[in-house]
């Protein structure tokens, strides 16, 4: 692998599981190949074959969001995993040839491997913020609490490690917002902070304060 890709490939590595992972993944790519566009697309394998779910679909371009045309070269590369159908799609408008295309198949073991680990963190994720959402429900539902929908939204996602910043962006709020929600709904809970919410989250039912 040439010295010079090490860079880029760090970066992808440490985009895994974030938003930006198909576009560390592309400049990856464009920086070994040149290439205008990348179509990454990845399939989950359910436990039936005929009905495939979507997991990935993201075109990567290099100019401003232009789309390759129909006339750009283009190669492909496929691999199928245990748990995912990946595919991986190149464009460029000067024609792509079989040294590029020896260069890609080169790339495609860590290619793929970086997409299943990227893939398998985001199903992580899904099943521990799934987890923690029907415990935070059920202590709720035993204790009698009662927090309003927005409550329940700032407390789940600091729950999930998501900062003030972070929760404003995904909600639609305001910082100011988010951290009046946070004290709203802490103080019905009697608690203060991350740490008092993730203890209260696990604690018994016979030491959880209950409401009146």
């Amino acid at each position: 692998m040439p010295y010079r890709l090490l860079p880029q490939i760090g970066r992808a590595i440490a985009s895994i599981g974030s938003n930006q992972f198909t576009i560390a993944l592309h400049n990856l790519i464009m920086e070994k190949l040149g290439v205008d566009a990348a179509h990454f697309q990845s399939i989950a394998l359910l436990a039936s074959p005929n009905e495939p779910e979507q997991t990935l679909d993201d075109l990567i371009t290099s100019n401003s969001g232009q789309l390759p045309p129909d006339s750009a070269s283009r190669l492909r590369i496929q691999e199928s995993t245990e748990h995912f159908q990946h595919s991986i799609v190149v464009f460029r408008q000067e024609p792509l040839g079989d040294e590029e295309a020896n260069q890609l198949n080169h790339l495609a073991p860590l290619l793929f491997s970086l997409l299943e680990q990227h893939l398998q963190c985001q199903r992580s994720r899904a099943v521990i913020s799934t987890s923690i959402e029907e415990r935070f429900q059920e202590r709720l539902r035993v204790t009698g609490m009662k927090l309003s929908e927005r409550e329940k939204q700032v407390c789940l996602g600091l729950l999930a490690g998501h900062t003030a910043p972070q929760q404003a962006e995904r909600l639609k709020l305001t910082v100011n917002t988010v951290g009046s929600y946070m004290r709203r709904a802490t103080a019905k809970l009697g608690i203060s902070g991350r740490n008092a919410l993730m203890r209260w989250l696990y604690e018994s039912s016979d030491t959880m304060p209950s409401a009146n």
